[in-house]
């Protein structure tokens, strides 16, 4: 598959969403058994161009964040976004901040492709009247005939200068809908059969058509004369009744996929006993049914699934606001009966370490482009992993690229417009690489967990190489940021009292480790997931080397979708990094894949339960069957604690042998395959151990007892048990 460049990538979404066990304790008020509190003191460092954007000065140039004193200033509130959205992807967070959008789509590319062969080619498109009826409260569209009219003909008779590249609501001020024009209307002409609005006049005449001129948008132009494309609809003989009622969901579509001015416009100014002007696509084998409406003959149609739709598809977690993430926790969230969440993480300004003339140091920036494409666009923002089979939104099971991200770099570079429109040029200041800024992070009632995610997140694993985002101008290089927290300096005080004299930040660092390999499942696997591999390799300025993040040009994008092209992989540190999810979950029905968490419907959260919402009830069920592996897990680490303390116990050969074989006995149920292959390994060493041992026959009896009771390795018991019944 032919690959898409983007000076972004994107962090792969999971079906598994991590809400902590804690949730459901958590409070700004009460304080936490096993809480801290402090501050961290930290260093921030840019080693690319840096722009913190403040205000757009009257040249239309972006300022650098300055104080009310003119410093230069690292707003708290940019430095906490780009934290919690480390922290949302670090620990498999909720994927919520992003719009419901449906998004619609017209393609002309292809006489085969799906909008022309399965969207047009399986409808009839009809013209007619769109109007709200109070007394039923629904929409009701009124049919009517229609023709083409040419914007020459308009000239001709109304005086009235129409272009086919004026948008349409400034073509319906030049000639307004309520306009009242008759007009003969021709026979079929020309190839299509089109049917034209001809001698237009104003106002009634006998033996001429009466309607109204209906305008669209820009055509854009593709083979032909430009003068073909210069002309106009002419709606006439509308129907005594309507003919379709109930359109609630197509009206929603129109409105939302057009422009905001053309709605607002034809909304504010329809036909007063018409209503407003539309295309509708009537299904050929159910002409009872409206598919779509739109504004032009062939409209824009809505796809089957909204964003939410999908990511609803993925897992609902990541939208229920009953599940709680553990950015969620940290950084506060809103819900409605006063069960939102205030932060317990505050960010200060970021200043200056020194003062410098920053008039003199700042640097403009050359003009330059910064643009990004819709989510529309397939290549990039859905998975695409078969050319032949093409993700769109209209399938259910088409999956959101994840967490947009863009690529820590060595340097800003410009970028130019590949059309030349200097109209889309940005200019900024850009503070150049190597000044450092200090700020300070107080925390408050964090748990250990808490708080060690929070200083991995800021320290990006305490790496050297690994760099944050921040500011202006990131898919061009800049903003690629340290932060390095200052141990000697910075407080941690346990809720119990107690005060940490010096912070060690790996062992914090670990901390968090441990605790997502804990709860990852597999176990132990964090580190190895998709999430982890993107977020850090996109946060190393070598990515660069193996990856192309150039923008693309204009004319790209149609290559682009006729040949079905998709972003491709990372490349990092030699290898390519594949976007195939790991994570398991904790329940597994109908297909689809959930997340569990003791917290869920607990204590305070239980007033967020909805008995009758399927995902709930997985949830419950997800707790039960989440405890038992809990408490097997905790079995599990006993029986380990008790093996190695009979292995570094200094026993008799016999009590030795005796512990591990009663050991084995208590442990054998919890085996897997793999540690039944090990342990079996482990007693033929005790057998050979066995034969070496002067036993009496009182021993050689217990010891039989026990080897008879041990099932995972029947040849190895047989010949143990066939030996100590000799010497019995």
């Amino acid at each position: 598959m032919t690959d898409v460049q983007a000076p972004y990538r994107f962090v792969p979404l999971s079906k598994w969403v991590y809400m902590p066990d804690w949730a459901h304790l958590i409070s700004h008020d009460v304080p936490l058994k096993d809480g801290y509190s402090g501050a961290l003191n930290y260093r921030l460092t840019n080693h690319s161009d840096l722009c913190v954007g403040g205000s757009v000065d009257q040249a239309g140039i972006l300022r650098f964040a300055r104080d009310g004193n003119n410093n230069l200033t690292i707003p708290g509130s940019s430095l906490k976004g780009m934290i919690r959205n480390v922290l949302e992807i670090a620990s498999f967070g909720k994927f919520n901040a992003v719009d419901d959008q449906r998004f619609s789509y017209r393609d002309f590319s292809s006489s085969k492709n799906h909008y022309l062969a399965k969207v047009i080619g399986t409808n009839n498109v009809i013209a007619g009247w769109l109007k709200f009826n109070p007394s039923i409260s629904q929409w009701q569209l009124r049919k009517c005939q229609f023709a083409k009219v040419s914007h020459k003909e308009i000239k001709q008779q109304l005086g009235v200068q129409i272009k086919n590249t004026t948008p349409a609501q400034e073509k319906y001020q030049q000639l307004p809908l309520a306009t009242s024009l008759s007009s003969i209307i021709s026979g079929p002409k020309g190839k299509q059969k089109n049917r034209w609005a001809e001698q237009l006049s104003a106002g009634q005449t006998t033996g001429k058509a009466q309607g109204h001129v209906v305008f669209t948008h820009n055509r854009i132009k593709g083979k032909g004369d430009a003068q073909d494309y210069e002309f106009s609809y002419f709606f006439y003989q509308p129907e005594a009744a309507p003919s379709y009622n109930d359109l609630e969901q197509q009206v929603q579509s129109l409105f939302a996929n057009h422009g905001d001015e053309h709605v607002k416009y034809l909304q504010d100014h329809a036909h007063q006993e018409l209503g407003i002007p539309v295309f509708a696509l009537i299904k050929k084998d159910a002409p009872s049914q409206v598919d779509s409406l739109g504004f032009a003959k062939t409209p824009r149609v809505s796809y089957k699934n909204s964003i939410h739709d999908l990511i609803n598809h993925l897992n609902p977690a990541h939208l229920d606001e009953a599940y709680f993430d553990m950015a969620e926790l940290m950084f506060g969230t809103l819900r409605e009966n006063g069960l939102g969440l205030k932060s317990r993480v505050f960010f200060s300004d970021a200043s200056p370490s020194q003062k410098q003339p920053w008039d003199t140091i700042l640097k403009l920036a050359a003009p330059t482009v910064l643009s990004s494409p819709k989510a529309t666009f397939l290549g990039a923002y859905l998975e695409q992993k078969d050319a032949q089979k093409y993700a769109t939104y209209d399938q259910d099971r088409a999956l959101l690229a994840g967490w947009k991200r863009y690529p820590t770099r060595k340097e800003y570079t410009t970028h130019e417009p590949s059309n030349g429109n200097q109209s889309v040029q940005n200019r900024f200041e850009l503070l150049p690489k190597g000044h450092d800024f200090e700020g300070k992070i107080v925390f408050h009632n964090l748990k250990a967990e808490e708080l060690a995610a929070l200083v991995w997140c800021l320290t990006l694993a305490n790496s050297d190489i690994h760099n944050h985002s921040l500011g202006h101008a990131k898919p061009l290089g800049a903003g690629a940021i340290q932060i390095k927290i200052d141990p000697q300096t910075s407080t941690i005080k346990a809720n119990n009292g107690s005060l940490l004299e010096t912070i060690d930040i790996a062992k914090w660092v670990n901390r968090f480790a441990e605790h997502m390999n804990q709860r990852f499942e597999p176990n132990g696997k964090w580190e190895q997931s998709p999430q982890l591999k993107y977020l850090l390799a996109l946060t190393d300025k070598d990515i660069e080397n193996a990856n192309e993040f150039a923008y693309l040009n204009l004319k790209d994008y149609q290559s682009i979708k006729n040949k079905t092209a998709s972003m491709p992989d990372l490349e990092y540190n030699g290898q390519t990094l594949s976007r195939e999810d790991i994570a398991s979950s904790d329940v597994d029905k109908d297909e689809k894949t959930h997340s569990a968490s003791l917290a869920f419907a607990q204590g305070r959260l239980s007033a967020l339960f909805d008995s009758d919402n399927h995902f709930h009830q997985q949830q419950i069920e997800g707790k039960a069957h989440y405890q038992r592996r809990i408490e097997q897990r905790r079995e599990k680490a006993q029986l380990t604690e008790e093996k190695q303390a009979i292995t570094n116990a200094d026993l008799p050969p016999y009590e030795k042998l005796l512990q591990i074989t009663e050991w084995l006995i208590k442990s054998q149920a919890g085996f897997t395959a793999t540690e039944k292959k090990e342990q079996t390994k482990v007693f033929r060493e005790q057998i050979k151990a066995l034969k070496t041992l002067e036993l009496t026959p009182e021993q050689a009896q217990t010891l039989f007892a026990n080897v008879t009771k041990i099932e995972f390795c029947s040849k190895e018991t047989k010949k143990a048990a066939t030996f100590l019944e000799k010497v019995k």
